[in-house]
């Protein structure tokens, strides 16, 4: 809830912002090494949530806390693609909303799909 309503001021931030070219090239790069972050993740679970070797199985115990704040971060990232005023950071940040949306289906399937839809 809290990131939810954290996204009024950074709107407003974002906003006077816009003029800055560097500001938009940097946040592009770095949204996109976090995308990148939770895609690597999202394989890390795929592949290690049923091994047997500990660091493996560690790793992608760890890799869920990453897992289940790919939401609130495609959210961030979708708003800064709308308020980027160049294309470059914006088709940037635009790959980074579809990674983190990605990760967060992955998510939502492998953890809420077995809920509703189990078998008898």
């Amino acid at each position: 809830m809290f990131g939810v309503c954290a996204l009024v001021p950074t709107c407003a931030a974002l906003f006077f912002l816009r003029p800055y070219r560097r500001f938009w090239t940097v946040l592009s790069a770095l949204g996109l090494a976090v995308a990148v972050t939770g895609v690597t993740a999202a394989i890390l679970f795929a592949v290690g949530r049923h091994a047997t070797v500990l660091p493996l199985a560690t790793w992608a115990g760890f890799s869920v806390l990453r897992i289940l704040i790919a939401p609130l971060l495609a959210l961030t990232f979708l708003v800064c693609t709308i308020f980027s005023p160049y294309r470059s950071p914006r088709v940037t940040l635009l790959a980074a909303t579809v990674m983190e949306g990605a990760v967060s289906a992955y998510g939502g399937a492998v953890w809420f799909v077995p809920l509703f839809f189990h078998g008898p």
